[in-house]
């Protein structure tokens, strides 16, 4: 980290009077803050302070620019995964819809970053024969699926940068469907009715598990274990049981998760067609 010039003033000050041949130039015992109080005196400033400031100076923007300089090497080495997980997802991200690639040097890039272009927000790649790459968007600070014909032209970006050899899958689908199954036992002080509402119409047990499964991370997986601590978290909430949760995506049928769940869209949401109002039994802790 490059030093303050006062440092490199200071250290070239003590160094001078390591020479007796210089000890003669005064003031002796000087410093950086010293010269700078000279410099706004009505008393003249010794000339060859004058040059050792100068030379501080120089010394410290050449220390910055080193700086400035290793944090791009630092950036280049930590990106330099061509090929793996992280590269796809990566790249996945930096897709911008309606512009074609360019050759420069060798290295297949965009022309310019575009940033409103970016349509993918989220990525996980799933290593195998063929690589596949789960890609969703955003909208409302929600997790969306990828329109059909986005998401062949993200595969023909692919098909262009991927290592050659390999082949790639670019897929996004809806979310894998929950159903959740639970007595709820609760605070009637708190709560009140089948729903389990507070005073204000809100349900806190939806809220705990819409939330849950948001902050379960793009193509992560669902713990029971910790679904049943968001419900508990919940206000009102005094106990949880019987809990079964159930999973399916696409077309498939649902199957019972026993402790874990990992989605095949790379994400997951509770299915409309069985509401948690119509799948959590409200039991009244008295």
């Amino acid at each position: 980290m490059a030093r303050t010039i006062e440092q490199i003033y200071n250290s070239m000050i003590q160094e001078k009077e390591t020479y007796l041949e210089l000890q003669a130039l005064q003031p002796q015992a000087d410093n950086f803050q010293e010269m700078l109080s000279n410099l706004t005196s009505s008393s003249r400033v010794a000339t060859w302070r004058l040059f050792y400031y100068v030379v501080a100076f120089c010394v410290w923007t050449l220390e910055k620019l080193m700086d400035k300089h290793k944090q791009e090497i630092d950036y280049t080495v930590a990106n330099n995964h061509y090929g793996n997980r992280t590269w796809y997802e990566m790249k996945a991200k930096e897709f911008q819809l309606g512009e074609d690639l360019i050759v420069v040097n060798g290295v297949i890039k965009y022309a310019a970053e575009n940033l409103s272009k970016r349509i993918v927000k989220y990525a996980a790649s799933v290593p195998g024969s063929v690589t596949q790459v789960k890609i969703a968007g955003e909208s409302g600070g929600e997790l969306i699926k990828i329109p059909a014909e986005q998401v062949v032209m993200v595969q023909n970006y692919f098909n262009k940068i991927k290592p050659f050899g390999t082949r790639v899958s670019v897929t996004s689908n809806e979310a894998d469907r929950i159903k959740i199954i639970a007595d709820i036992y609760y605070n009637p002080l708190v709560l009140y009715g089948s729903g389990a509402k507070i005073t204000d119409g809100s349900k806190p047990v939806d809220v705990a598990i819409n939330n849950f499964l948001k902050t379960i991370e793009y193509n992560g997986k669902l713990n029971i274990q910790k679904l049943v601590d968001a419900i508990q978290n919940a206000e009102g909430v005094q106990d949880v049981n019987h809990v079964e949760v159930y999973a399916k995506y696409g077309t498939t049928e649902y199957m019972q998760v026993n402790r874990e769940y990992f989605s095949y869209a790379g994400w997951m949401r509770v299915d409309t067609d069985f509401p948690l109002s119509a799948t959590l039994n409200f039991v009244a802790y008295v």
